[in-house]
């Protein structure tokens, strides 16, 4: 993804910004769990960096602490 496409993304009303402010509401459900956490899983495992003004997004770091934050959330559902 080029930078622009990715600014592109970022702007309101686009897939980015509704996947941000809805993340929590769509992980109730399962389908949909699921398919973001096989995104997560192959953007981990890949070496995905984005540069700005603003310093160095190491996107594949952040998407192997959302696995983990996902993971751990997963585990604790059955429990209350």
């Amino acid at each position: 993804m080029s930078k622009e496409e990715f600014q592109e993304n970022l702007s309101p009303s686009t897939f980015l910004s509704g996947l941000a402010l809805g993340y929590q509401i769509i992980l109730d459900r399962d389908d949909v769990e699921f398919l973001i956490t096989s995104f997560l899983g192959r953007l981990s495992e890949g070496e995905y960096v984005f540069y700005n003004r603003h310093g160095r997004w190491n996107l594949s770091r952040m998407a192997r602490i959302l696995l983990r934050t996902t993971s751990r959330r997963g585990r604790g559902r059955g429990n209350t």
